[in-house]
């Protein structure tokens, strides 16, 4: 199997990370340089330098996990509430109460002032529970070293010990945690309000947020990195050039990271992209497709909306009509998955059929209204088609395999789908069958614990799956906090990961 390497993917993968925290491209290389310099300037050999650079630049791996419960508790618009908070001092009431009047408008942000200000502390602590969970679950896929793994669970400690998840304090916290920590509060900071003032408001927070030894030698290390700041171009080789080499030998394996970080991002789209892949890869087998051809369609379906990040948690589970401006930030992914994934190489191969999953037959569809395109780009857009269909949605139920049929049926009546190519994946929908035997208790789980996960996967609330199951929402949380336990989890997103990963559900 041909080796091929990481470093330009993950540098992708951080300006998808910074579209989703709303945060100007490039953010995040730029931390990672200074996180680079930092380690060097505190003595540290090249290759924790280079694990300095790669933490930073996947800190926000797990950060579309909680996107949902954000949308909900922070004013409609989870990219807004991150933008909003990005660099704060948790520990600084005064300046949290001064942002909370950034937030939503009206109700909106009546309920998120009580849910920052009254419950910020317990909300604060499950968001970072499950990022942490996430981060570690995917990163384990990108072939990455185990200190790295580990700094990012550990990326919302502070030097005082005041942090979470566990309240680590010092050097007890991983060197590249501390440095993350430092390196980016420092660029989001350096943003917003100049180089002088950002150093100014992390001397404030020497000993306490930060590792005093680390902010000494801060200043030193910005005035060699004059040439970057002053850099108004892009910074994408200067990242690279402190970019160690990450082998790996599975294209797959990655782009279902790419896939689950999207993914996650709405209760409703969980494991979508996955499904689309398999769907179109049984598809391409019907077809007579060759090998490379049908690899390239699992590749394009699990990469294809990663430009999905752009759009708000509140947009994607609204229950009503799309604003014009709202379907148009939705119909604008494809041109952020194109600016996000065309510097990686890694997907280029499958690029082009990413791009039209969008596109319609007659030239009605986006972006690019192309009436002509390809089989394989055929079977990757109408898998996503049925695929969406057949899963519930914010504003609908979702629909059976007979009613899927009848609508992909009107779709070529109409011109919209390629006649022979949407017969192919109906049959790969007939011959894919979902009944899955898996063997009791998995992983120490019980057939009910597995019942959980499934509602969970889902969505469900501990009161909806008990209506379910017809058990208490006091028993569902029972089994839910077994569950974790089992799992070696502390969330909900972890336990569904995990159970995922491990194909219990």
């Amino acid at each position: 199997m041909n080796e091929f390497d990481l470093k330009e993917c993950i540098a992708s993968f951080s300006l998808a990370e910074d579209l989703a925290n709303g945060n100007p491209p490039e953010t995040a290389l730029r931390a990672s340089i200074l996180a680079y310099e930092l380690a060097l300037s505190s003595g540290m050999k090249k290759e924790l330098c280079e694990e300095c650079y790669l933490t930073i630049l996947l800190r926000f791996l797990g950060s579309t996990s909680f996107s949902s419960e954000e949308s909900e508790l922070f004013g409609g618009d989870d990219i807004a509430f991150k933008k909003i908070f990005s660099g704060i001092d948790v520990l600084n009431k005064t300046d949290i109460f001064k942002r909370t009047f950034k937030l939503g408008t009206g109700k909106d942000r009546l309920t998120a002032k009580i849910n920052i200000l009254i419950k910020g502390n317990n909300n604060f602590t499950n968001l970072v529970k499950t990022q942490c969970d996430i981060a570690s679950l995917l990163a384990t896929r990108l072939n990455l070293s185990e200190n790295i793994i580990q700094s990012l669970t550990q990326l919302h400690e502070r030097y005082d010990g005041k942090g979470k998840p566990n309240g680590l304090a010092g050097e007890k916290i991983n060197f590249l945690a501390r440095v993350s920590n430092l390196s980016y509060t420092f660029e989001v900071l350096r943003q917003n309000f100049g180089t002088e003032n950002a150093i100014d408001e992390i001397e404030k927070r020497k000993g306490k947020q930060f590792d005093p030894k680390l902010v000494k030698v801060l200043k030193d290390t910005i005035s060699r990195l004059k040439d970057i700041y002053n850099n108004k171009n892009s910074i994408w080789q200067d990242a690279l050039n402190r970019s160690p080499s990450i082998k790996a030998n599975d294209r797959i394996s990655i782009a279902e990271t790419f896939a689950d970080f999207i993914d996650l991002k709405s209760k409703f789209t969980f494991e979508h992209s996955r499904k689309v892949s398999k769907l179109a890869s049984l598809t391409g087998k019907i077809a007579g497709l060759s090998e490379i051809q049908i690899q390239n369609m699992e590749i394009a379906s699990l990469i294809m909306n990663i430009g999905m990040v752009t759009v708000s948690t509140g947009i994607m589970e609204k229950k009503t009509a799309l604003t014009f401006p709202e379907k148009n930030s939705i119909e604008l992914h494809t041109y952020y998955t194109e600016k996000i994934l065309q510097p990686a190489k890694l997907f280029n191969d499958s690029l082009e059929i990413a791009l039209q999953h969008h596109e319609r037959k007659d030239g009605s569809g986006y972006p690019s209204k192309k009436k002509f395109i390809s089989i394989a780009s055929s079977i990757v857009m109408i898998s996503d088609f049925v695929t969406s269909l057949s899963s519930e949605r914010a504003y609908r139920k979702s629909f059976s395999k007979s009613e899927i049929e009848k609508l992909v049926y009107q779709e070529i009546k109409e011109g919209r789908f390629d006649d022979r190519a949407a017969k192919l994946v109906l049959e790969g929908m007939g011959i894919k069958k979902e009944k899955f035997h898996r063997a009791k208790d998995v992983m120490g789980l019980t057939s009910k614990e597995i019942e959980v996960i499934k509602f969970l996967a889902q969505g469900f609330t501990n009161k909806e799956i008990g209506l379910q199951l017809n058990l208490s929402h006091r028993t569902i949380q029972h089994h839910t906090i077994t569950i974790y336990e089992k799992l070696g989890v502390n969330s909900r997103a972890g336990a569904v990961m995990t159970a995922f990963e491990k194909k219990i559900i």
